[in-house]
């Protein structure tokens, strides 16, 4: 039946890479609520309280849903699965969704966004599943030993630091400003997004500034930003040597959403692989498996090339041309 039938459902891509995983069935989609929503409203669905089921329905079709059940498909084993509490859950959420269809339908017309559902956004999110099911390996040991290396590194500075400067922490913005303060040193004005100003000392700031401390907070905050990494991935020990390794297979499997960012990129969370620091180390993490060779591809100047497409500005379009 489901390999006949155009299914629909409100994130469609969660239930998916359940059914393919179990059964291996792909679906042929007709309608993710989630997906048309988020794209109808051009990035802005988020100000509207949300993608999410319980908001659309409230917001579109006054109906409040309730989801304080759906924590026992988390906490309770199957048996407790076919209440009728909990099948009266599944029944309203698979209502709702249906009675949505046509709102976001409406939406994709209103906005001239239908060819761009139909014909990219629905077939990516078969690609998305096959994405997040094959996850990708890392080598472990490379990942434990960057973690001693940059926990070293971290241990080193500091001490360096509390030797330099007693009592202050270098940590806390204020503490650093006032300490360079005391050593005449002057902290640039950055002015704020509210119009305020104040003295900083972010990165664009630190580069300003000629001092021995600076110099060993760069790199602090260079090796903090490896090591918050890879802690993100679940890796803070050894002792932890799995991390958010997928026990069955050895890889990590990140959650890829495609339509939750103003700007219309994926975005990607548990673990966030998609903005991996410019960092060689920790690129070489990432290996292929036995017998395949990573390729790396990337659109040159994709947002603009767009942006002189859809204008027409000669100029930008001459550009690209030469």
């Amino acid at each position: 039946l489901l390999r006949s039938s155009r299914c629909s459902n409100h994130n469609i891509k969660f239930d998916y890479k359940f059914i393919k995983h179990k059964y291996g069935i792909d679906l042929n989609i007709e309608w993710d609520t989630f997906v048309a929503h988020g794209l109808g409203c051009a990035g802005i669905g988020f100000y509207l309280g949300g993608n999410d089921l319980d908001n659309m329905s409230q917001r579109y079709l006054g109906i409040d849903l309730d989801k304080t059940t759906r924590k026992d498909f988390y906490t309770k084993g199957e048996d407790a699965w076919w209440s009728d509490k909990h099948i009266r859950y599944a029944a309203e959420d698979s209502l709702a969704t249906f009675h949505l269809i046509p709102v976001v339908k409406s939406i994709l017309n209103e906005s001239g966004l239908t060819f761009l559902y139909e014909e990219v956004e629905r077939p990516l999110i078969s690609v998305l599943v096959d994405m997040e099911l094959d996850g990708i390996h890392v080598d472990k040991k490379k990942i434990q030993d960057e973690l001693d290396k940059t926990q070293k590194k971290l241990d080193e500075c500091y001490n360096k630091l509390m030797e330099m400067a007693p009592g202050v922490n270098f940590k806390s913005s204020s503490q650093i400003i006032a300490y360079l303060e005391e050593q005449n040193v002057e902290v640039p004005i950055k002015e704020r997004a509210n119009g305020t100003k104040s003295r900083s000392v972010d990165a664009k700031s630190i580069s300003k500034i000629n001092h021995p401390s600076i110099e060993i907070l760069k790199e602090v905050r260079k090796y903090e930003k490896i090591h918050g990494f890879l802690c993100s991935w679940g890796f803070t020990s050894r002792e932890n040597n799995l991390g958010n390794l997928n026990p069955l297979t050895g890889k990590l499997h990140g959650k890829i959403t495609q339509v939750n960012t103003e700007t219309g990129r994926c975005s990607m969370v548990e673990p966030n692989l998609q903005q991996v620091p410019r960092d060689s180390a920790l690129r070489e993490l990432f290996v292929a498996p036995p017998n395949h060779l990573f390729v790396g591809e990337d659109y040159s100047q994709y947002e603009l090339r767009v942006l002189a497409e859809i204008s027409g500005e000669e100029k930008m379009i001459n550009i690209f041309k030469q």
